[in-house]
C-alpha cells in the first residue's frame, strides 16, 4: 500500500481525534508567536484540516496554503472548509511547490516522523526556499523514545512510516539547509 493510500484510509482516525488538546495547543503556540489576520502560512501534512480550520478562522486577509499526501484528505477539507484565501493541494511535499514564494510560517506538525529520514535534507532545503528573513518554521514531533517504545511493544499502533527523530540529527540537517533552531521545547 502506498503512503497516499494509507492516509486516504486514515481519515476515520483523524475524524475521531478531531481538534484535540494537542492540535489546539499547537495553534495557541502559533498565535503566541505572532499569527495574525494577515499572516501567510504553509501547512505541510494538513490531513483532514483540523489545524487548517483553526488557521482559517484566524487568517482572513492573509494566505493559507495547505497540502497533504492523501487526495481523499484534501477532498475532505474542501468539502468542509471553503475560504477564498485557502489553497489546498494533494501530493508529495518533495515534488510539490506552493504558489506563494515566502511564508511567515511554515508548519510541519506531526509530519517529519512520517517522511523517510533519507529525504529530510531535500525537504528542509526546499522549506528554506519558502521562507523570508522573519519566517518561522514550526516543527512538532513525538518524543523519539515514544516511537521506539511503541515499535517494541505495539507496532500496529504506529503509522505506515513512523520513525524516531533525534534532535541532534535534525539540528544538523536544519543547519545544512541554512535554518537555525531558535527555540526548542519539550512538553
Amino acid at each position: 500500500m502506498s503512503s497516499a493510500e494509507f492516509y486516504d484510509n486514515f481519515i476515520k482516525v483523524q475524524e475521531a481525534s478531531g481538534i484535540n488538546d494537542r492540535i489546539y495547543g499547537l495553534y495557541r503556540r502559533l498565535c503566541k508567536m505572532g499569527l495574525h489576520n494577515n499572516s501567510t502560512v504553509f501547512e505541510i501534512g494538513c490531513g483532514i484540516g483540523t489545524l487548517t480550520y483553526l488557521l482559517a478562522r484566524k487568517i482572513k486577509s492573509g494566505r493559507i496554503e495547505a497540502m497533504d499526501l492523501s487526495p481523499k484528505s484534501i477532498e475532505y477539507v474542501k468539502k468542509y472548509l471553503a475560504q477564498s484565501n485557502l489553497f489546498l493541494y494533494a501530493g508529495n511535499i518533495l515534488e510539490l511547490e506552493p504558489q506563494h514564494k515566502a511564508f511567515d510560517f511554515v508548519l510541519l506538525f506531526d509530519v517529519i516522523e512520517h517522511i523517510p529520514i533519507e529525504h529530510h535534507a531535500t525537504l528542509f532545503t526546499k522549506v528554506s526556499r519558502w521562507m523570508h528573513d522573519d519566517s518561522c518554521l514550526l516543527i512538532n514531533i513525538p518524543n523519539p523514545g515514544y516511537i521506539l517504545f511503541y515499535k517494541e511493544t505495539n507496532p500496529a499502533s504506529l503509522q505506515e512510516v513512523d520513525q524516531p527523530i533525534f534532535t541532534d540529527r535534525l539540528a544538523t540537517i536544519l543547519g545544512n539547509a541554512g535554518l537555525d533552531i531558535v527555540h526548542f521545547e519539550t512538553y
